[in-house]
């Protein structure tokens, strides 16, 4: 019998004892792996012990090397304080490593809020539902509405939803922008979290010719329309994440005084900028849409995304 041989009967064994939470033993058993060619599936059974025991930088870099060998691996286990989350991404995608560490960097300021019976989480560009799962478990008494419109990435999300019991979501298909046009959506293989409807025809071109990317056609609705079709008076977080569309959802919508904060990622074409900074032009768009209002929400740029126009 090989050294793999053995490695993988102790995958096996680590495996069973992970899913009785003996993560002692999981431990026990993959010690002698640590200096050899650990296999990927192994370096993810100690990546999820870790991370359950709270080792998150640790299980994530042991994550990371897992994924970059076999981008098949079906889930990452996350734990942050009590919350527990297994969560699946679209097969073959490498989407979930960055979701996962931004989880647990919290750039979206999670784990300090406080969401009440009743408050409203509204998260527009949901993918496999990091975001939402993590806020329905904190906060179980808050309403959360996610919006995912790639077809295959919103399939994995009710899947994640159920798999985690989590029943205080309303997930729909649909993205959401200025006025509820549909969108020709451009569909990355290998990254469910680059799924773009704002590229220009050139670039849309190159990825389909280039690296397998598809186009669907899929439905939209606006933040307005939101509010009016769930009768929300008051939204605690509206989280943006939607590739571009933030500019035209916040500019046009008319509901942003019924907002208490705004957590966003926000998209940038560096080419554009014209002698301005990166830094000037976040600022200027904040400012913006703060003085569109007498009583505007607090704004956060959680994270900036340089874009490809060219």
């Amino acid at each position: 019998m090989t050294v793999q041989d053995d490695q993988s009967k102790a995958i096996e064994a680590a495996e069973a004892a992970l899913e009785a939470g003996d993560l002692a033993k999981v431990k026990e058993l993959m010690v002698p792996f640590f200096n050899a060619e650990m296999l990927p599936r192994g370096a993810w059974v100690v990546a999820r012990a870790m991370t359950l025991e709270g080792q998150s930088d640790q299980g994530v870099a042991l994550y990371k090397h897992a994924y970059a060998h076999d981008p098949a691996l079906p889930f990452v286990d996350i734990r942050l304080g009590d919350v527990v989350l297994r969560v699946r991404d679209v097969s073959g995608s490498q989407s979930i490593i960055t979701f996962t560490e931004e989880l647990y960097h919290d750039i979206y300021g999670l784990q300090h809020m406080d969401l009440g019976a009743g408050d409203v989480f509204i998260d527009v560009g949901a993918n496999v539902g990091f975001v939402s799962m993590y806020v329905a478990k904190r906060y179980p008494a808050a309403k959360i509405i996610a919006f995912e419109p790639a077809p295959e990435t919103f399939q994995v999300l009710q899947k994640n939803l159920a798999e985690n019991g989590i029943e205080n979501v309303t997930a729909l298909n649909k993205a959401v922008n200025a006025d509820g046009r549909p969108l020709e959506l451009l569909i990355m293989p290998g990254d469910s979290g680059a799924s773009n409807a704002f590229a220009n025809d050139a670039v849309v071109e190159r990825f389909k010719r280039d690296m397998g990317g598809t186009v669907v056609t899929v439905e939209a609705t606006t933040l307005d329309q939101v509010f009016d079709a769930y009768g929300i008076a008051h939204c605690a977080v509206l989280k943006l994440d939607c590739e571009g569309a933030e500019y035209e959802i916040l500019r046009q919508t008319n509901v942003l005084e019924r907002i208490d904060r705004v957590v966003m990622e926000l998209h940038i074409n560096p080419s554009t900028i014209e002698g301005n900074t990166i830094e000037g032009v976040k600022q200027a768009f904040v400012q913006e849409i703060r003085d569109r209002v007498a009583q505007p929400p607090e704004i956060t740029i959680s994270s900036i995304v340089g874009v490809q126009q060219e």
